[in-house]
């Protein structure tokens, strides 16, 4: 996963850069993301040995945070967790999978219902530079 992707929509417009990067043995990954509008976010995703469980932590330059949690699921890294929104709050999913040729994807569905049904939210596509 280390080094420049482009994100762009699943219909191919590009959104922006990703920069992954690891740390502390490779223990940590780190991603960096920047648009052309201005918009950044940085995540960092590590594997806790004690609980046999990944955590990813998404900062973004709107003062969004969110903490998910998750594992492996049928060959992709599957995370969730609850987002506070106007209203109330949504339950998270978020899906990394591998497609292509080094090719990534990551899908993000959204509950509003406590986890009951899930509707596609957002689909991202990273392609290395």
């Amino acid at each position: 996963l280390r080094g420049s992707w482009t994100v762009s929509t699943a219909n191919g417009v590009p959104l922006g850069v990703s920069e992954v990067t690891t740390d502390l043995s490779d223990c940590l990954i780190e991603e960096r993301f920047e648009s052309s509008k201005g918009y950044e976010a940085v995540s960092f995703t590590y594997f806790d040995r004690v609980e046999q469980r990944f955590y990813r932590t998404y900062i973004d330059s709107e003062g969004e945070r969110l903490e998910l949690r998750g594992d492996f699921s049928s060959g992709a890294l599957v995370l969730s967790g609850t987002d506070g929104v106007p209203g109330g709050a949504v339950e998270l999913r978020a899906r990394f999978e591998t497609i292509g040729s080094g090719e990534v994807r990551q899908t993000v569905d959204v509950s509003r219902d406590g986890g009951a049904t899930w509707k596609s939210g957002l689909v991202l596509e990273y392609s290395r530079q």
